[in-house]
């Protein structure tokens, strides 16, 4: 009776380990995706206020804490999204042709236009 008290007392404990690890690397995915999309969205900012010629590249991670991400463009807004749906965040950005992706990304401004990748 006492083993399986014990049992079911160190069962509890490692659940609730868990449950805290697991909230613990949501908090620091969520922070990471609003990381990433906040500077992308500097960067483009410094990239629309410059002058023409402007270029840079913008090195982003490769992942976030091991998943997978996309950038969108959609209008003026920049998206920043883990593949697997569970964080997302959406910022203001100044209007910008082309894709940015995990990786290096090249920004530039032609023609008082900022251009990603293109």
């Amino acid at each position: 009776m006492l083993v399986g008290a014990m049992v079911l007392f160190i069962t509890g404990f490692l659940a609730l380990v868990g449950i805290n690890v697991s909230e613990n690397q949501r908090s620091q995915r969520t922070e990471l995706v609003q990381h990433v999309a906040q500077q992308v969205q500097e960067e483009i900012r410094i990239a629309d206020t410059a002058s023409d010629g402007y270029e840079r590249t913008l090195l982003l991670p490769n992942n976030i804490l091991g998943d997978d991400y996309a950038l969108d463009i959609i209008d003026d807004l920049l998206q920043v999204r883990t593949l697997d749906g569970k964080n997302s965040i959406a910022l203001p950005i100044a209007n910008v042709t082309g894709t940015l992706s995990p990786g290096a990304n090249m920004l530039r401004k032609n023609n008082g236009h900022v251009y990603a990748n293109s």
